[in-house]
């Protein structure tokens, strides 16, 4: 190589993270270049190497293989690559390098020698070594797994299992690998119908792409040994694949818990036989307040089956819970047994009334006893015993009852000024206070012993008697309004509530009445009747009104429609032919007057139109249905395109708008809004017009916004005024009336309509329906 090649070589190599290098012919170092990036290891680090074989390097020796099998190599002058060399340094410090070589020959084929690249591949050679090691130690693990644990590729084959896997499916690992089934003579579900295998998790983990964790399975070997499986599937992806390249499956031996599980089972089928024979009802509560058990009886004494009692925290919704009054329970009443869940304590003697959804009342008392494991000191649960005592509580009630009634209506009878009285079951006052004095006439010593058929009942006939007696003793509590008669005679209007009364045995003895005088309330009641047909009459007589001007309206309509178009005809055809026959004859001033009939014509004629148009909006059939305004309006515009092609102008209607409206009224409304838009955006040299819609918090605001003459909003309240018009007819024609028919339309829908407009910039309107 000549001078300017080697400088070539020495500045690409200042560049390099390599080492050249030159052999003679006894393969002797002769040359060393390193890189600017390469580590040189230290100064005069060449010298070591010149003169010298690689072999007689103490500090370099082959990381595989021999120097032996290096020299045949070079011996033959054969080019070799990639031979890794272990370099030690000072401070045992080591180096990893590979080598590459190729001989070098001269013009007659003999050899000179060899020259080559060294690289340094320390970092290379680390990271396998401890790749190969971390592989080793997860092979171990892998191997010393108690699950059975199966690698599957796309075609199902198993390439992978361990130790446990050979055990526990009773196959060598020479017979596994390669297969696509685990040897099974039978495979079935958790509840012992055969597993089909496109349920088994392993298909289904291919199939979805998704884990499948924790199925139960049963296996059979074919040496007869059944056993339950735990089993879990995970997918295995390849960077960019969307497929799995590989399924791993792990399989526990759970045949012990399962063999547990059916041994509780049975225990527990026995605890139950026992438990539900018992006469008195049990609960079991969880820790977290829930029933988790219930015996027969438990159902038979509250009326509900075991699923509306199991998984529940209380029972509120089935049941009614009672104190010892028959008021409804608090909540310390409606949580029996949470005592001993939360302090660990019994508690006995817990009495309460429920009422049953068959509306049965029943009384119980309870008994709660924490649940405790042996050596643990965490409460598990509580069992609650209940009995029935709804005999014993019932009479007891009775009694309390019918005392507490007697002293309630002694009490009642002394102190309120109420009308209250009471009677036994055959109509005879047993009770009179003052508020009965006051209200009827007669005394206690005049009422009590007499049946009220005698003292407030006289107008009763015997057969009315004897049926006011049935209600007496149906024993039920009531609200009666009625009239009665006082000792004077007067009619009196009562309103009253009776409840029954009962005695120490339950049986019913009578009812207690709380009266109050409502006489004046039926006058007012009547004089507000009276003022309602007094209403109701007037209503009819405006509506009557409301028809006769309606009528009026439609002859009106009539008139305008033939009496006043039959002259207008006539003032335009004659005008016409006029034109026709002597226009040509007539000096331009006369031209001009005739055109100005003419055109007043057409204007009058327009005018009855746009005022049949209005008078038919008030008048006319409303009926509401679903309305595609944006279809109306895009006929609409398509429409005045057609009658003015040489128009310019862009449209910009939003896409199903829709309302609940009347569909003719809402055609004539687009009509007037939209041909307004088209008509004062003529002298535009681009017309915009658009049609939207907006949400407010209650409303769809729907608009039409042009950018057309506009007016000066000053005048904004003549715009909707019939003949109200802002331009001149010269300007814009126009009869005035289109906005009118808008506003009423509008209004027909109980809607609102407003306008933001300035000269010159276009206007907007605004509308609801």
């Amino acid at each position: 190589m000549n001078a300017a090649g080697l400088e070539r070589l020495r500045r690409l190599l200042e560049l390099s993270s390599e080492w050249y290098w030159e052999q003679d012919a006894e393969f002797r170092f002769t040359r060393i270049e390193a890189g600017g990036a390469a580590d040189r290891g230290g100064a005069g680090w060449s010298a070591a190497y010149i003169g010298k074989r690689s072999w007689e390097l103490a500090w370099l020796e082959p990381l595989e293989g021999s120097w032996d099998e290096h020299r045949v190599v070079v011996q033959a002058h054969r080019p070799f690559r990639n031979l890794i060399l272990k370099r030690s340094g000072d401070g045992g410090r080591t180096q990893y390098v590979s080598v590459s070589g190729q001989p070098r020959f001269d013009a007659e084929g003999g050899c000179l020698g060899y020259e080559g690249i060294t690289r340094d591949v320390t970092e290379r050679i680390t990271a396998e070594r401890a790749l190969r090691e971390s592989e080793s130690r997860y092979r171990a693990m892998f191997e010393a797994m108690h699950e059975a644990v199966l690698v599957r590729d796309r075609d199902m084959r198993i390439v992978v299992c361990n130790a446990s896997a050979e055990r526990l499916f009773g196959v060598p690992r020479e017979q596994f690998l390669g297969r696509t089934d685990t040897a099974a003579a039978q495979v079935w579900n958790e509840d012992g119908s055969p597993l089909r295998t496109e349920d088994r998790p392993v298909w289904k983990t291919w199939t979805t792409g998704k884990p499948q964790i924790d199925q139960v399975i049963g296996h059979a070997r074919k040496d007869g040994v059944r056993m339950w499986m735990l089993v879990n599937a995970q997918p295995v992806y390849a960077e960019g694949d969307p497929e799995p390249v590989m399924v791993v499956a792990s399989f526990a031996d759970i045949t012990a818990r399962k063999e547990a599980e059916r041994a509780l089972k049975e225990s527990e089928a026995l605890n139950r036989a026992v438990v539900d024979s018992l006469h008195e009802g049990v609960f079991v509560r969880g820790p977290d307040e829930t029933f988790i058990a219930c015996n027969a009886s438990a159902e038979r004494i509250l009326g509900l089956r075991a699923d509306e009692i199991l998984g529940r925290k209380t029972l509120e919704d089935s049941l009614r819970f009672l104190n010892d009054d028959g008021t409804p329970a608090d909540a310390s009443r409606r949580r029996v047994g949470i005592r001993s869940l939360g302090h660990g304590t019994s508690e006995s003697g817990f009495v309460f009334g429920v009422i049953r959804r068959d509306g049965r009342r029943v009384w119980i008392s309870a008994n709660a006893e924490p649940v405790v494991f042996p050596g643990e000191d965490q409460v598990r649960g509580a069992v609650i015993s209940f009995s029935d005592i709804t005999e014993q509580r019932e009479a007891e009630k009775r009694l309390r009852a019918s005392q507490a009634a007697n002293r309630m209506l002694a009490k009642s009878l002394q102190q309120s000024t109420d009308v209250i009285y009471s009677k036994d079951t055959n109509g005879v006052v047993t009770s009179w206070n003052a508020g009965c004095e006051r209200l009827y006439g007669y005394s206690p010593g005049e009422a009590l012993g007499r049946t009220l058929h005698e003292l407030q009942m006289r107008n009763m006939s015997d057969e009315q008697w004897a049926a006011q007696l049935e209600k007496f003793r149906s024993g039920t509590s009531r609200q009666v309004e009625s009239t009665r008669i006082a000792k004077d005679g007067r009619e009196i209007a009562v309103s009253a509530v009776l409840s029954p009364l009962f005695d120490e045995d339950g049986k019913l003895v009578g009812e207690i009445c709380n009266a109050r005088d409502v006489t004046e309330l039926r006058r007012a009641q009547h004089e507000i009747e009276q003022l309602n047909r007094e209403l109701e009459r007037r209503v009819i007589e405006r509506t009557a009104e409301l028809e006769a001007v309606n009528r009026e309206l439609e002859a009106f309509a009539y008139s305008v429609s033939h009496d006043l178009r039959a002259p207008l005809r006539s003032i335009s055809g004659f005008s016409d032919l006029l034109s026709e026959r002597v226009e040509s004859q007539l000096d331009p001033e006369a031209k001009d007057h005739l055109k100005r009939v003419r055109a007043s014509a057409g204007r009058m004629s327009a005018l009855i139109d746009d005022l049949l148009k209005l008078s038919r909006v008030a008048r006319g059939e409303f009926r509401r249905q679903p309305v595609d305004l944006s279809e109306l309006a895009e006929a609409i515009l398509a429409a005045a395109a057609r009658e003015a092609p040489e128009r310019r102008f862009e449209a910009r209607i939003a896409p199903d708008l829709k309302a609940h409206a009347d569909l003719g009224l809402m055609r004539i409304m687009l009509e007037n809004l939209l041909g307004n838009a088209w008509k004062f955006t003529g002298k535009r040299d681009r017309a915009q017009i658009e049609f939207g819609a907006t949400r407010d918090e209650s409303d769809t605001v729907f608009h039409v916004r042009d950018n057309g003459a506009g007016f000066d909003m000053a005048y904004v309240e003549r715009l909707f005024k019939p003949f109200q018009r802002l331009h001149v007819e010269a300007e814009f024609a126009g009869t005035g009336i289109g906005l009118a028919t808008v506003r009423r339309i509008v209004s027909r829908h109980g809607g609102r309509i407003w306008v933001e407009s300035q000269p010159g910039a276009g206007t907007t309107f605004f509308f609801t329906v």
